[in-house]
């Protein structure tokens, strides 16, 4: 079961501290090699420093089409040695402190992550045992970490943050059931929540965000719709079907107020063989509505929320605008791993000009 995590770093109101993001003509700007050659597949704000951990060190150098200079994630012929370590990076004193590597087994490439206020979490896929998932807390002021507890629920999934504790949903080691669980860090305990309802069966349910209020699960591989599970009531809810239907591989964003679903195909029932799909819509959990929406020029990737918009990286990069239904091109993020923490646009990749360093990038709106 693939899972695909669609979370925000922060929120803004219109603007990075330095300039009016989406006025053309910004740039990327190399703020800081990393002191090592370990490519992060985690990078997390905390408020004052970004804490990037995890990936692999001694990445060699990628074939020139490579987004960012360097293999990405799960890109085949991605190989160098599994990191467990990490850095963190303070911009204001423009210093750098390492991570120390984290009691646990290698966790490959698709890790949740968020910050709690305290410590930052990191949890995935034991790429050792291979019938479990683990995890565990990083505490920048301590400097130390500590493992969660073990769960039995969800052997395959992933997690978000909502602000009082890390709820995970995925499938069990049978990958025939899906089950939902939530961590309380200052207990290190687990409990069990509703399964998600309708979802029971393999390969459902991809998408994972947390909307503010409530857990949207779901879509688009597979179903036509989402769940919502509200904590308040301990509930799942079912949601407005999507006008695109059941598709698969279909791009989607979180832009912090809507889901953005674009594109995919249409496998009919017993067939392997799928039928692309043009079709771009806009959900609002607030409304619990779908709106149709304009196409993008070319198709795109999995998006990130960057400043209350989707940001789809790519060759171009494209943005996309919900409140004013418009596509827009982007200067390509130069790193692997890219994250919006409210203020700021960071990047982290391999160094184009010298292969055996990695680089932090920040991109710089029009003045």
């Amino acid at each position: 079961m693939a899972v695909i995590l669609l979370a925000s770093c922060g929120s803004s109101a219109g603007s990075s501290r330095t300039g009016n993001l989406w006025v053309p003509g910004g740039r990327w700007v190399s703020v800081s090699i990393e002191p090592s050659t370990q490519i992060p597949t985690v990078m997390v704000w905390n408020g004052s420093e970004l804490l990037l951990w995890g990936g692999v060190s001694n990445v060699p150098v990628a074939p020139p089409t490579a987004p960012g200079g360097g293999y990405p994630p799960g890109y085949p012929g991605y190989t160098g040695n599994p990191a467990l370590g990490g850095f963190s990076y303070n911009p204001r004193q423009h210093h750098w402190t390492s991570i120390p590597s984290a009691p646990l087994p290698f966790l490959g490439f698709e890790v949740s992550s968020a910050w709690t206020g305290q410590d930052m979490i990191v949890w995935g896929f034991d790429e050792t045992a291979r019938n479990r998932s683990v995890g565990a807390l990083y505490n920048p002021t301590t400097k130390k970490w500590k493992v969660m507890a073990d769960q039995s629920m969800v052997a395959v999934g992933t997690g978000v943050w909502t602000g009082s504790e890390w709820i995970v949903v995925g499938e069990d080691h049978t990958a025939t059931h899906v089950h939902a669980v939530a961590y309380q860090p200052k207990t290190n305990t687990w409990r069990t929540l509703p399964d998600p309802p309708t979802l029971n069966g393999p390969h459902q349910g991809q998408v994972v965000t947390w909307t503010g209020k409530t857990l949207l699960f779901g879509i688009p591989f597979g179903l036509d719709h989402a769940v919502a599970y509200d904590p308040s009531a301990n509930r799942w809810n079912a949601q407005a079907p999507s006008p695109a239907g059941q598709l698969t591989d279909s791009a989607v964003a979180w832009t912090g107020d809507y889901l953005i679903l674009t594109g995919g195909s249409q496998v009919p029932q017993g067939s392997d063989v799928g039928t692309p799909v043009h079709i771009t819509a806009v959900f609002n959990p607030a409304t619990n509505t779908w709106t149709r929406a304009s196409q993008p020029p070319h198709p795109v990737n999995a998006g990130i929320p960057v400043d209350h918009r989707a940001l789809f990286p790519g060759q171009p990069t494209l943005a996309y605008d919900p409140t004013i239904d418009t596509w827009s091109t982007f200067p390509t993020p130069p790193g692997s791993t890219t994250i919006w923490t409210g203020q700021d646009l960071w990047s982290v990749g391999v160094n184009r000009s010298n292969p055996k360093s990695v680089v932090l990038y920040r991109y710089q709106p029009k003045q």
